[in-house]
């Protein structure tokens, strides 16, 4: 996971990123509602992703705040629960 896209994101920023192969932003932004995905080595695409973002701040503030809830799931409490489950599967597997 790209970290510095989740700590914008839990800001409540709108983000823009790249649609890179490895995935990692396309699992996080619904282009459109919480951030917008451009396409690699796609200039123009990123200048209209730019200028949308500016030109509307209205959007731009819903999408910060929807970028923040999409966060909520990295919670260190969820996180930490989450890996717990996992670690007791693992171990009761094993018994």
């Amino acid at each position: 996971m790209p970290n510095a896209l989740i700590e914008a994101m839990v800001s409540g920023l709108p983000v823009i990123a790249t649609d890179c192969p490895c995935g990692g932003p396309r699992e996080l932004i619904d282009h459109g509602k919480n951030g917008l995905l451009t396409p690699v080595d796609d200039v123009e695409k990123m200048k209209e992703n730019l200028q949308s973002v500016l030109n509307n701040s209205q959007n731009a503030y819903q999408m910060g705040q929807n970028a923040r809830k999409t966060t909520d799931i990295y919670r260190e409490e969820i996180v930490y629960r989450e890996w717990m489950d996992y670690l007791m599967s693992v171990i009761g597997k094993n018994r």
